[in-house]
């Protein structure tokens, strides 16, 4: 087991244990996309970084000691693979599939919210949606489920027709 995925199953478990699971969830959806180079770039004191994160989430004790251990053992480099690490556990406990959707335009808010609603019914589940607009696709949808890649892209179309003849 790696330090970040130790640190990510810890934290996942107390957060369990002691019935914090959202609030956790909430840090490590903040921290997820960080990286230290972000913090080295405005901060020059390790110890600021634990304010700012205290000035923006309303952190428990157990958070905030929690980081305080990462900045003093200098594991804070990790913290989003601990982030993403932790999200996943939470995905898989709440039975939540993380779904990333690609379209060629941006979607309307009511679009993504029907898509979103169809997308559940169909495969039955809750899903956690990534939207991503990528015009090259020209039209229609791509989707990632897990591992599973659905292309029903306007590209992706006119690329099996034209292989077809």
């Amino acid at each position: 087991m790696t330090t970040s995925s130790a640190y990510g199953k810890a934290a996942f478990d107390y957060a369990l244990a002691h019935h914090q699971l959202d609030a956790w969830h909430q840090l490590c959806t903040i921290a997820s996309p960080l990286s230290l180079k972000t913090f080295k770039q405005s901060i020059t004191n390790p110890d600021d970084i634990l304010s700012i994160f205290s000035d923006h989430l309303d952190l428990n004790a157990a958070q905030k000691h929690w980081l305080s251990l990462m900045i003093t053992h200098r594991h804070l480099f990790l913290l989003p693979k601990i982030a993403s690490n932790f999200i996943d556990r939470y995905m898989q406990h709440k039975n939540i599939m993380p779904v990333s959707i690609t379209t060629a335009k941006n979607l309307a808010p009511h679009e993504k919210e029907a898509l979103v609603m169809k997308l559940e019914k169909k495969i039955n589940q809750k899903i956690c949606a990534n939207f991503d607009t990528n015009p090259s696709i020209l039209g229609g949808i791509k989707l990632m489920l897990r591992d599973r890649l659905i292309d029903y892209s306007l590209t992706n179309i006119l690329k099996q027709i034209y292989t077809e003849t």
